[in-house]
């Protein structure tokens, strides 16, 4: 006796076997068979292999994951976690994440430029018991980065106090690019009370 259950199909049946004689009388024998359910694994589409973000900015696209599927229709209810694996977490200062409509959100670290592998798996509800699987094929892609360019930073004192009539003053500042020599800056200065400076 042979016996193939339809695809994804899972319960109890009673099967019955009938023998018959070459005079017509029947021998009848039933068994209750089991086929039991096992988790099958989900599955999802990446839209593109490679999403490209400005430096410094948080990055967010909509659909970038599609037909999400948890498996047959006895399965539906299962409870789905994308799981997400970056080759160099400091490359992000918040690490990539799906949600559960496929939306890709992630910041790279401060001046981070470059391209990051990021592995993305789905996991579900189930279990792997009875040879079933609750993850599905890992897929990969890229994050690049692109550099932009930096304004320059300027430090000095909040206040500074002289005497009248106390003739040229200097006062100490920095600045600090990290985008450019600081040759290749200038600095200006104007004063909001032009009757004094």
């Amino acid at each position: 006796l042979t016996i193939t259950p339809l695809p994804d199909a899972s319960g109890v049946t009673t099967i019955q076997l009938t023998a018959t004689d070459e005079t017509g009388a029947n021998g009848t024998a039933s068994l209750a068979f089991t086929v039991n359910e096992v988790n099958d694994a989900p599955s999802f589409t990446l839209t593109t292999n490679r999403v490209v973000a400005a430096e410094d900015t948080l990055f967010t696209l909509t659909n970038f994951v599609t037909n999400i599927v948890r498996g047959p229709l006895s399965e539906a209810k299962q409870g789905l976690t994308f799981l997400l694996t970056t080759t160099n977490k400091s490359f992000f200062a918040v690490l990539p994440a799906l949600n559960a409509s496929g939306t890709l959100i992630f910041k790279p670290a401060a001046n981070a430029t470059g391209t990051n592998a990021i592995t993305v798996v789905l996991q579900d509800s189930g279990t792997s018991a009875l040879g079933g699987t609750n993850k599905s094929a890992p897929q990969i892609f890229q994050v690049e980065v692109t550099a932009m360019n930096d304004a320059p930073a300027l430090t000095l004192p909040a206040t500074f106090v002289i005497n009248e009539d106390s003739g040229l003053t200097n006062l100490a500042f920095k600045v600090s690019d990290v985008d450019s020599e600081l040759t290749n800056v200038t600095v200006t200065a104007t004063s909001s009370n032009q009757d004094l400076i």
